[in-house]
Parts: structure tokens; sequence; C-alpha cells
């Protein structure tokens, strides 16, 4: 199963369930917790308020245990792609200063980006949380950086969306969202599939695949590298329906510092260290 681009932090999945945390973090907005695969109200996407690593403990078997779903196989719209980070004709932005940003580096998957001082800072790790045959949790590690909540704004029927076209759910108008995440699959994301291919980044092989969220037009862009594990150190890139091509120079700008820490591929383990 793959989540929308709103649904928040605080939800997990395990292989053949959808089981959601004991907590959800939400910002001070408020926010409210979705399932991967569904859409969540009209929020932004749910960040914890604090850089600190958490960890939420083992559920319980639920007292059904259903069988895996089968595979689900997307296959991109034809012609749909027109180039850029998110296939949408955006090209050629240009870099902005990185001089006042922060950096974080993820010592155990090793790798480091940079991002704005202003941006919000989320930290999840759910390496130690299990389903109820030990099923590991995914996201097994979350990272994820988004811009003031200022800067999003809202979605108003009426005046910017009509709940006719149902697109007053989904993420913020003018969100930027970069995330990096260990999951099953290499394309975690709901929506309509745009681009899958193969690129690089920081010189390395990675799976690329863009979706659109159908009723608002928001998209993402992730990319995917193999683990030594069966799971996939997963980049996310979201943006919302109206982001202006500067806004997203901002985003580009933040992939762009993605940069591995070490020679080897990632390897990743059950405790991750990092330091916002």
């Amino acid at each position: 199963m793959r989540r929308p681009l709103s649904v928040l932090m605080g939800t997990h999945r395990w292989r053949g369930y959808v089981v959601a945390a004991l907590a959800c973090a939400t910002l001070a907005a408020g926010a409210v917790c979705g399932s991967p695969g569904r859409q969540a109200a009209p929020t932004a996407p749910g960040l914890a308020p604090t850089s600190a690593v958490t960890s939420a403990p083992t559920i319980g078997a639920p007292p059904w245990a259903p069988s895996p779903p089968p595979p689900e196989v997307r296959t991109p719209i034809p012609g749909a792609a027109k180039g850029g980070l998110f296939a949408d004709g955006v090209t050629s932005l240009a870099r902005v200063g990185t001089a006042t940003w922060k950096t974080y580096t993820n010592s155990t998957y090793g790798f480091t980006f940079k991002y704005p001082a202003d941006w919000q800072f989320a930290e999840l790790d759910s390496s130690q949380l299990h389903g109820p045959n030990g099923e590991p949790a995914y996201p097994r590690i979350s990272v994820r950086v988004q811009n003031p909540r200022a800067e999003q704004g809202e979605k108003i029927a009426g005046v910017n969306c009509t709940t006719a076209a149902q697109d007053c759910v989904g993420a913020p108008p003018g969100l930027l969202l970069f995330s990096v995440e260990t999951w099953d699959t290499p394309c975690p994301v709901a929506g309509l599939l745009i681009v899958s291919d193969t690129t690089t980044i920081d010189s390395r092989p990675a799976v690329r695949c863009v979706v659109e969220y159908p009723n608002d037009r928001s998209r993402t862009a992730a990319f995917a590298y193999a683990l030594a594990t069966p799971d996939y150190l997963v980049l996310e890139l979201g943006r919302g329906n109206v982001v202006t091509p500067a806004q997203q120079a901002v985003l580009e700008t933040v992939l762009s510092t993605f940069a591995f820490i070490q020679q080897s591929a990632p390897q990743g383990d059950a405790t991750p260290g990092a330091t916002p």
C-alpha cells in the first residue's frame, strides 16, 4: 500500500497490515493522522515539533490477520512527463544560496543534506516498532523538512478549490517538502504515476518515480537507493499545486545538497544516528 503526499508522520505500516501508531505528533497548527494509501484531511503533513529521534512501543497482534494484498502494478501515463524534477515542464532552475542553511547528517545511513534555517524539521525512528509476527514498521526511519506553515497557505472552498472537484483535500497549495526515509518499496507514494525510470543523484544510480495526486495535481518525486537489506533509502520531494518556479528552486537546491558521506552503498541498521 502507498501513502498520499498528505499522509502524516505517526502512522506506520507492517507488511500486509495498516496500523495506526499509538501517538501522532503534529504541528501546533493542528493536523490529523492518516493511513498509508488513504487521503488525509486538508492540512499539512504532520511534523513532530522536535528534532529528537523518537520511537514507539510494539503494538500487539490485532484480533484478525488479513492476507497481504496482491502487489499493485502501476504504469506511467503515456505523454504525461514534460521534463524537470516533477515532470511538469519546469526545468533549468537556478540554485539559491545556502550560506545560512542548516546541515543534517545521518552517520548510520551515511548521508547529509542542507535545508533553510526557518524550515520545520522532524525525525522519527520506528526501527524498534514491529507488527504481530515481527514485521518491521515502515518507514523505519524518517527525516523531514518543510517550509514554514505561513508560506504554505491553505485551501479555501470557493476561493482556490471546490468541493465539486474534491480538490480541497491534499497538500497545502504552497507546500515544499523534502524527506529521507526507509521503505520496502522504491515508490511509496499513492497517486497517478507520471514517471518511472532510473537516474543518478550524487553519482549513484537511483530508481525515480513522479506521482501526481489526481484531485489537486500536487506532485511528489521519489528517488530510491537499494540498501544492503531488502529495503530502500527513499528521497521524497513534494510540492503543492500552486508552487512558483522561484519556490521550487529552493526545494531543488535542497536536493542538490544531498550527498553520501561514505564510499560504499548505504547499509543501514536498526539504530539510525543523526545530528540536525
